[in-house]
């Protein structure tokens, strides 16, 4: 899919989730937050005809901000937008997803997240984009204080080096944020 279908899903999903800051529910309406963790990217597969199979760790920090409401008495769904600088390589990583989670004891959440990512490398390497999957948990701290654990998959396209030759690309994050509600 292109980068355009998923910007227009996110505003799709934005849309929706606005009518949120009429609400009175702690996890809706507009927040924004502050991330740090650890992550990894790996690539994969032939050059000159032979195998590889390499990957870099990085620390990572970030920012997000991102919109929800409550679909039914337990189900949180929203959108979210987050930037993430990596440490050790010096690359950017952009966001954007769509979450849907269940929430119980009236401060927590359980949720996924599906979306697109793009990753800007430096050095001159080859920019990367592709799907974001993650799960989380979020805990209520106090009226506008929130804390997020959470685990991010990406799966970035393919790179075709030449007609034999192809890296695939994926990474990982574990991650822990403060979220500020609006």
């Amino acid at each position: 899919m292109k980068l355009r279908t998923y910007i227009i899903g996110l505003f799709l999903a934005l849309g929706v989730t606005l009518p949120a800051l009429a609400q009175n529910s702690d996890y809706e309406g507009l927040y924004g937050g502050i991330r740090a963790g650890i992550g990894k990217i790996n690539d994969s597969g032939t050059l000159n005809n032979r195998l590889f199979d390499n990957s870099d760790e990085y620390g990572v920090a970030g920012v997000l901000v991102g919109s929800r409401m409550r679909f039914s008495n337990t189900v949180i769904v929203g959108a979210e937008l987050d930037a993430n600088y990596y440490s050790s390589v010096n690359d950017f990583r952009l966001g954007a997803s769509v979450i849907a989670g269940f929430e119980f004891r009236d401060t927590d959440l359980l949720f996924g997240r599906i979306g697109y990512t793009s990753l800007q490398r430096s050095g001159g390497a080859d920019n990367l984009s592709g799907l974001l999957f993650g799960v989380g948990y979020e805990h209520i701290l106090s009226e506008n204080v929130n804390i997020r654990l959470e685990y991010q998959n990406f799966s970035y396209d393919d790179a075709r080096i030449s007609a034999d030759d192809i890296t695939a690309y994926s990474g990982n994050e574990i991650s822990a944020a403060a979220i500020f509600k609006f």
